[in-house]
């Protein structure tokens, strides 16, 4: 099922309650495990450049108004 809350839209970050929790919490298992994660590791820190770069979204549906790059 997809939920168009999740993934980015139009260079917004991702959010939520549980996506960035989770994607950080996974990086941190692998970590523990010894294990590279650089794909994760990739993604976790573009997302933190686009919330650094991108204002905040005054609601979810606003993501589906954002033009396209």
């Amino acid at each position: 099922m997809w939920n168009p809350l999740y993934g980015t839209r139009g260079g917004a970050p991702y959010a939520g309650a549980c996506l960035p929790k989770d994607t950080e919490g996974f990086l941190a298992f692998c970590q523990e495990q010894g294990w590279e994660a650089l794909m994760l590791a990739a993604t976790i820190q573009v997302n933190h450049n686009l919330q650094a770069g991108v204002a905040a979204l005054a609601s979810p549906g606003v993501i589906q108004q954002l033009p396209t790059r």
